[in-house]
């Protein structure tokens, strides 16, 4: 059955581009027409009197819902539409966070071709259940009645750098050294592109995050209290990372070039749009490294130590190529499709010695030289199908996707004496797949102007298997011989079915209410390859959630509350350990069950005159936790995961900024939680005070000129059986526009006073305490380019819905389903 959806998705994929191809052929592209005009005018703040950037314009034929010409004001504010053909429009002013103005009846004729508008004022708009915006013009940071968003075109020193880079400046965010992502402190969070789930999420994130270039990001989207609409996975929340993919009318595109110390990237987007039919292509490649040490030492008494030194690098490589096509049948129906590769290859080198000592007497002493090798492919063919009704925003969605994700990782280890003599040597293959097939229908009805009400169904068919061996080298012989008691398979099935109603109500001018009720149904059959582990499972689950809002002039409050599932990966389920270090070995848990969790939170915003305050309070309870944790066995450290009795997360945010006109802007952003962890069966309680703070500068010095800074520090992090040590970043960025502001040279510098900086972690638990320091080099300087080329004409087009896969929980590290490689 799956395999046939798959194949009717493929053909209808094929038939829509080479319909839109030839519809496409058969479009003119020259010839003058007789009977054309021009519309001009700009447009001005109507408190700071100061001309606004980037407003959109779109201009309608009367009577019309789809736009015939549109563009976007200049840093004066000024546009201008020029060959628009007579008749009669109506033109359409829209920025983000003012009220949307529409100037009716304006006439092109032979007799009156040119109409200029003057001066067109716009004022900031306060909406109940829209967005509050921050700033005046598209600001930095926003904040909305379910997300706050980050928009990261806006900040230059994000060139150069990768998708972490631009994380750790995003307000309730932390992403530590090693790329692991976190909100509120918590790690149970899932990650989606474009508002859909891709394979590159799924077998690590903090992986994923080095895959994406900051280059390449338009904006962060953070969903502290996602809906009933949205999948159930992520209990802390859900990030959604927005690419930067415009609908643009006629030919446009963008080059970046960047190359630093630590990163490169070279890339090129391209849009072509004409009448019904638009394409857009992608391509890039990028690599990276970073070098450092690790001192660790644990001890299992006071006299028996283990103690294990050297250095690692590690370099990656990858790139990723996209198309899509989009055709307008009609007016009212729209059908989209697109597909996207991306590959990504990481290598690791280190040289770890390894000593043990008893009472001073060393009991062994070796080294191991470790090359270890993971190779990402992904591939994602989307289709997505959208119908508008005569009522406004009464609409039908129907989408489909097939995601691929192959994640080889394999290993080899040489291990040498005292006298540098191999005596050991090992080699390690795990073959991880993930395969998911998704159908989702979303239905939007307007019963009122008030009252909207969101209701959709989705089913997720998704196969997952890890095959894997260990080879051992026969140093008589100097042949491999394949290690049967240890190479094995493990896979299982997973049918994902589930249904919402979500609706949207605006009470009065000051009360409105979004509240829905989800229902999950889950069966797993595995595993596929041993009877001996059956993972058979079957829950269902109905999951509410809501949002009461309150408005008084300028200030907001709200109150949420829902509640997330969780279903274990196959990064917690696979029993495959990796043995690289024989002293430290990490293991699956097939036995895992989901995991459930209730989410309320307060929130407060207040904005006056260009700047805001954002404050709120969360309290988050987790039953039948996941968590990793460590135990001995003989002289080696095995982590593996377990269910917690209960988690409890209870903190506080503050966010806020500060503006002078639109030159000066410095914000900032606190999180501050108590935490609380038990498990009563491995009898392992801890607590702690998680905090962290970040801040961003924006200036603009002169018209083409703009100097932006950030930092950031994370205190310790409190796990079942201990804490990781703090950290801190920082960086500044200068940019100089060029070509009229169609190009941009940026440099930009990370941790220029402090090169390398220091990750330790402390454990203590039965029998045992463990202690490690990793070093890392953490100085970066780059160099970019960027070069907007063509007719940036924007149509005034989005589509809201589509699939979204997030009902999994991510690997420890932020991952979710995928190849269960370590």
């Amino acid at each position: 059955m799956v395999q046939n959806l798959l194949n009717m998705r493929l053909i209808l994929f094929t038939l829509i581009t080479f319909f839109s191809l030839n519809v496409f052929g058969q479009m003119p592209f020259g010839g003058a027409i007789k009977g054309k005009g021009k519309i001009s005018g700009g447009v001005v703040d109507s408190i700071s009197k100061q001309p606004l950037e980037y407003v959109t314009i779109a201009l309608f034929k009367k009577g019309k819902e789809s736009p015939v010409d549109g563009s976007l004001t200049d840093s004066k504010g000024m546009f201008s539409l020029i060959e628009v053909k007579n008749g009669t429009y109506d033109l359409k002013i829209s920025y983000l966070g003012y009220t949307t103005i529409t100037i009716p009846n304006i006439v092109i004729s032979d007799s009156l071709p040119e109409r200029m508008l003057g001066k067109i004022i716009v004022s900031p708009e306060q909406k109940m259940l829209d967005e509050v915006v921050i700033v005046g013009q598209q600001s930095l940071i926003e904040n909305k009645i379910d997300r706050l968003v980050y928009n990261a075109t806006k900040d230059v020193s994000n060139k150069g750098g990768t998708a972490a880079d631009v994380l750790r400046k995003v307000p309730t965010l932390s992403v530590d050294l090693d790329g692991n992502v976190s909100m509120r402190g918590s790690q149970n969070i899932k990650v989606l592109i474009n508002g859909k789930p891709s394979g590159v999420m799924s077998s690590s994130v903090s992986e994923a995050m080095k895959m994406i270039p900051s280059d390449e990001i338009e904006k962060v989207e953070v969903l502290t209290s996602p809906g009933a609409k949205y999948d159930a996975e992520g209990s802390a929340g859900i990030i959604n990372i927005i690419t930067k993919r415009k609908t643009v009318k006629g030919f446009s595109g963008n080059i970046n070039l960047s190359g630093g110390t630590r990163s490169t990237f070279a890339g090129a987007n391209v849009n072509l749009k004409y009448d019904k039919v638009g394409f857009n292509a992608g391509f890039g490649g990028f690599g990276w490294r970073a070098k450092g040490t690790m001192d660790a030492t644990r001890s299992f008494s006071d006299f028996d130590i283990l103690r294990q030194t050297g250095p690692n690098n590690t370099n990656g490589i990858g790139g990723r190529l996209n198309f899509g096509v989009d055709y307008d049948i009609t007016p009212k129906d729209n059908i989209n499709a697109g597909v996207a590769f991306r590959k990504f290859g990481m290598s690791l080198n280190n040289n770890i010695r390894t000593v043990q000592s008893v009472l001073d007497t060393v009991l062994f002493d070796y080294s191991r030289d470790q090359e270890s090798y993971n190779d990402n492919k992904n591939v994602d063919v989307t289709l997505d199908y959208k119908h508008k009704f005569k009522k406004e925003n009464q609409e039908l969605t129907i989408s489909g996707q097939f995601s691929n994700n192959i994640k080889p990782t394999d290993y080899e280890i040489q291990q040498f004496n005292t006298f540098n003599i191999l005596n050991y040597a090992e080699f390690s293959n795990n073959d991880g797949k993930n395969k998911e097939t998704t159908a989702q229908i979303d239905y939007s009805h307007p019963f009122t102007k008030d009252f909207n009400l969101d209701v959709g169904a989705k089913i997720i068919f998704r196969q997952v298997e890890s095959v894997y061996t260990f080879d051992t080298l026969n140093l008589v012989s100097n042949l491999k011989e394949r290690d049967n008691a240890r190479s094995s398979q493990f896979g299982y099935n997973q049918n994902v079915m589930s249904g919402y109603a979500e609706g949207t109500w605006t009470i009065s001018d000051k009360w409105g209410v979004k509240a829905g009720v989800r229902y999950e149904g889950t069966d797993i059959e595995g595993d596929l390859f041993k009877t001996e582990r059956d993972l058979n499972q079957n829950y269902h689950n109905i999951l509410p959630s809501a949002t009461l809002s309150y408005k008084i002039g300028s200030k907001g409050l709200k109150l949420s509350y829902n509640q997330r599932l969780q279903r274990p990966s196959l990064f917690y389920l696979n029993p495959y350990s990796n043995q690289a270090d024989p002293k430290n070995i990490t293991q699956g848990n097939p036995a895992l069950e989901a995991e459930l969790s209730h989410n309320i939170e307060v929130g407060f915003n207040t904005y006056f005159g260009l700047s805001s305050i954002n404050a709120s309070i969360y309290r988050r309870f987790t039953n039948n936790a996941i968590e990793a944790v460590r135990i001995q066995r003989g002289d080696t450290l095995v982590t593996t995961y377990f269910n917690q009795a209960n988690n409890t997360n209870t903190g506080i945010n503050l966010s806020g900024n500060l503006m002078k006109g639109y030159k000066f802007m410095v914000g900032g952003n606190i999180d501050v939680s108590y935490v609380e962890v038990e498990n009563n069966t491995l009898g392992i309680n801890n607590s702690g005070i998680n905090y962290g703070l970040n801040g961003f500068l924006n200036w603009t010095l002169y018209d083409v000129w703009g100097v932006q800074g950030y930092a950031g520090f994370r205190g310790p992090t409190f796990t079942a059986q201990g804490k990781s040590t703090s950290f801190y970043f920082y960086g500044i960025g200068v940019k100089r526009d060029l070509l009229k502001k169609k190009a941009t040279l940026s440099i930009g510098v990370d941790n220029p006073f402090t090169p390398y900086q220091k990750l330790k972690t402390d454990i203590t638990s039965n029998g045992f305490t463990y202690s490690s320091v990793n070093k890392f080099y953490a100085f970066g300087g780059r160099l970019s380019f960027n070069w907007m080329f063509g007719k940036l004409n924007f149509s005034n087009k989005q589509s809201k819905k589509g699939i979204n896969n997030s009902d999994l929980k991510a690997g420890d590290d932020g991952s979710g389903a995928g190849g269960g490689m370590r």
